[in-house]
This record gives structure tokens, C-alpha cells and sequence, in this order.
């Protein structure tokens, strides 16, 4: 009887050893983002009128990353441009919940939403890391045309879970 238990034992920790979580050794795995639209199609460089920036820098543990929100307006619309850095001198591994990696969103000035880059879209259910060499950038570009003139805000959002972003603009389209 002894023996039975035993290798339940041993085969059930064998089990839940096997199932476990695993820490990765300096990021060497990593899957690409790039299907979620890194890197967009850039638009045409029309008549822009104004342009508002917003540079912020993420520290996280010992590792930094520069964040840098474009907001420019066309004539066709308003173009977005979100560019995050890699400003340190080592390899940074980027990890994503879920396949929605970014998102935009438009507030009006009651704060009322507007405009969401992600309505209508569906994203895939699993983890995914970009890793971004020293100097490396995640470049996202979109495109939002408003039906209206008015004054909004509008958010960047990188989806990370450990290099969380934010970053907010007002503009107003005439």
C-alpha cells in the first residue's frame, strides 16, 4: 500500500511540476506582435495643422521606456501616431495579455467617448511578448475621422502587463 501511495505521490507532482508556471531566462522566447498592426500603414503626408505631442518616460524595476504621443490634424481626419522607445542598453522583453497589444480612444470635453480604435474588432486570447532591442520602437499608427468640430482628448493605451502606458492629448478640430 505503501508503494501505491507513493507513486501517486511522485507522479502527481511530476504532474503539477509539468503544468506549472516557467520563468523565461532573459526573454529568449518570444512571439511576434507584428500581426496586431505594429508599424501601420503610414497616411499620405497631407496639409497638417496643427500638431500635439506628449513624451513621457516608463520606468519599470530597472528598465526604461520612452513613450511619445503624436496627435496631427489632416484634412481627411486625425492622425495618431504612438511610438514607444526602448531607451536603455539592454534587451526588453514587452508582454501582452491578450492579442489587443494598443488601443486609441476619442473623449469629447464632457468626457464622453467619442471614438474606440478596438470597437468592432476581435483580438486573440493568448499572451504575447515583443521584445524590443536597445534602441528598438513599437511604431503605431492610425487614423480617426471625426464627424464633427469640437474639442476632445485623445488617450493612447499600450496593453501591457509590465510596461502599463497611458497618454492623453486635447486637441481641438476645426
Amino acid at each position: 500500500m505503501n508503494l501505491r501511495l507513493a507513486a501517486s505521490l511522485v507522479f502527481i507532482a511530476t504532474l503539477a511540476y509539468a503544468c506549472g508556471p516557467r520563468t523565461r531566462p532573459d526573454a529568449a522566447v518570444t512571439f511576434p506582435v507584428a500581426q496586431q498592426g505594429f508599424a501601420l500603414a503610414s497616411m499620405s503626408a497631407s496639409v497638417a495643422t496643427r500638431t500635439k505631442t506628449r513624451e513621457r518616460i516608463v520606468k519599470n524595476e530597472s528598465t526604461t521606456l520612452s513613450a511619445r504621443f503624436d496627435v496631427a490634424q489632416r484634412e481627411n481626419g486625425v492622425q495618431f501616431d504612438f511610438h514607444v522607445v526602448n531607451a536603455t542598453g539592454k534587451r526588453v522583453e514587452v508582454t501582452f495579455p491578450s492579442g489587443q497589444a494598443y488601443d486609441f480612444v476619442v473623449v469629447d470635453s464632457v468626457g464622453r467617448e467619442v471614438w474606440r480604435w478596438a470597437t468592432g474588432r476581435t483580438f486573440t486570447q493568448s499572451v504575447q511578448n515583443k521584445l524590443l532591442g536597445k534602441g528598438e520602437a513599437i511604431t503605431i499608427a492610425e487614423k480617426w475621422s471625426p464627424a464633427k468640430s469640437g474639442k476632445y482628448t485623445a488617450i493612447a493605451m499600450l496593453h501591457s502587463t509590465n510596461f502599463p502606458i497611458r497618454e492623453r492629448v486635447n486637441f481641438e478640430r476645426k
